[in-house]
């Protein structure tokens, strides 16, 4: 099964368990209050449950899906940044008090963001997520009670008018932010800068990091597609340590 994110509030899951054109939507996600107000721009199979997909809109909206149900059962709020005792309650009551606001008194929304959310991305170990706004924001959140845990990641500029794609590295502790057409090395939990990465002449859009190589590939509006790799060290600076050494 795979996810479509659309021009729309809507998303889309189709079936293909043959080839291309035997392409056919299973479920429609969305409808009444449980939408996003404005387009997707990205989503994201959760890792650690089968059932769930996370998508982020134009409204800053970061929404939560169980597509047994098509329903969404909970939104990230920026906001939330104290421990809670039972997310699924919480979840539940707080969407019951937004849909008696919206009765009264119009939309009364939950946002990650303050601006369209551009990139979604679960950490390896499935306990975190991180998302990507035009807001100039990365937030990383806990899957555990959807808190967000305010990690500073500092000059996270984002302006793009299209979904952008992040990467992390295999051992988790980096994370490869496109930011214009740099990419930003960023401490996964502290949220320190490591690096940034030059080579690209326009926007970077999409980000990947191969295990297996040990290597990040990187596409821009300029046509290019780079491949980062980290330098090779003699025994000596293996033991110092040096987190700044990806180039092209």
């Amino acid at each position: 099964m795979s996810r479509c994110g659309t021009p729309t509030p809507y998303r889309q899951l189709a079936h293909s368990p043959l080839a291309p054109e035997y392409l056919h939507f299973t479920h429609v996600l969305g409808g009444h209050d449980g939408s996003h107000r404005e387009d997707v721009w990205t989503l994201h199979w959760s890792l650690q449950n089968e059932w769930h997909l996370l998508t982020g809109g134009c409204d800053g909206q970061v929404r939560m899906w169980d597509i047994r149900r098509s329903e969404c059962f909970h939104m990230l709020d920026q906001q939330q940044t104290g421990k809670v005792v039972n997310p699924t309650i919480t979840s539940r009551r707080k969407r019951l008090q937004r849909e008696g606001a919206t009765q009264r008194s119009g939309p009364s929304m939950a946002v990650g963001h303050e601006g369209s959310v551009t990139a979604i991305l679960p950490t390896m170990d499935g306990r975190h997520w991180l998302t990507s706004g035009t807001d100039s924001r990365l937030r990383m959140w806990d899957t555990s009670d959807f808190r967000n845990l305010l990690v500073n990641y500092r000059n996270t500029y984002n302006r793009a008018n299209k979904a952008r794609q992040m990467a992390a590295s295999v051992d988790g502790h980096l994370v490869f932010h496109p930011s214009g057409s740099v990419i930003q090395v960023l401490d996964m939990y502290s949220g320190e800068q490591h690096k940034l990465l030059r080579g690209h002449l326009d926007t970077v859009n999409a980000c990947v990091f191969n295990p297996v190589f040990q290597e990040l590939y990187t596409g821009a509006d300029d046509a290019s597609i780079v491949v980062w790799s980290q330098e090779r060290k003699s025994a000596y600076e293996e033991l110092e340590g040096d987190a700044d050494s990806w180039s092209d």
